[in-house]
């Protein structure tokens, strides 16, 4: 072709084939190596790695009852699966802010492990030491293409990116991920349908739907949505309670 169109170019998706064969699969596995990435097969998993994730956090007890638990984000395009609030750091209630939560994105925010899921995750600065069994000079290369600016929290090509900001509508309707990025949060009662009107698998007491648009022109310009729906929570007792969703 006369030009390089991205849009015709799997790297996107949760199965991007992109880096996957050598000899770009070893930049790739250096990438997981000295990013600090475990990788690990989630439908493999036992029930203690997810236990392990919903209870960390320095008072996972502040976080909103109705964010408890492990969400699985299906429908998104992106390579990012499994995600947890209750490990952000929820701050006092506000009169406009019923709550507000900063979330470390390096933490329990699992990605594919593919070329950009690794790249779109780094959880750490290169002034930080590479994990055990790395070399520093191979990570160089790594560091130097990782995303820059305004994603991350340092200036210049650092890889601790900015912390997800978590700011609800006094409503507790919405909440305000910034850029245009919301989580609507239905009450029980409320439906979810497709386009076609046929009803989409959905729990309004315990899911959530993740909207993109332009506030400024309201819901019309919406441009990117999907499923953020609640698969397990633990139980008084500390046991993983397992929801409807988990079979999905």
């Amino acid at each position: 072709p006369d030009s390089c169109n991205l849009g015709t170019v799997n790297w996107f998706s949760h199965r991007s084939p992109l880096c996957a064969l050598c000899p770009a699969a070893v930049c790739l596995g250096y990438m997981k190596c000295c990013f600090g990435f475990t990788e690990l097969s989630l439908l493999e998993s036992g029930d203690e790695v997810f236990i392990e994730m919903l209870q960390r956090g320095v008072a996972p007890e502040q976080c909103p009852e109705r964010l408890k638990g492990l969400y699985w984000m299906q429908d998104n395009l992106a390579n990012e699966v499994l995600v947890t609030w209750q490990d952000a750091y929820w701050q006092p209630a506000t009169a406009t802010a019923p709550f507000l939560g900063t979330k470390d994105l390096g933490l329990n925010f699992t990605r594919d492990p593919t070329c950009f899921g690794v790249w779109n995750g780094p959880p750490f600065s290169p002034f930080t030491c590479p994990p055990v069994g790395c070399c520093p000079c191979l990570c160089l290369p790594c560091w130097a293409v990782a995303p820059c600016g305004s994603a991350r929290s340092l200036p210049g090509c650092c890889l601790r990116r900015t912390p997800m900001t978590l700011v609800s509508s006094p409503d507790q309707r919405w909440i305000d991920l910034g850029l245009g990025n919301f989580i609507f949060i239905p009450t029980a009662g409320e439906t979810l349908v497709a386009p076609g009107g046929e009803p989409v698998a959905f729990d309004a007491a315990q899911d959530l739907l993740r909207v993109s648009f332009y506030p400024e022109q309201g819901l019309s310009s919406i441009n990117y949505q999907y499923r953020v729906r609640r698969v397990a929570h633990l139980s008084e007792s500390g046991a993983l309670v397992k929801t409807e969703a988990w079979d999905d």
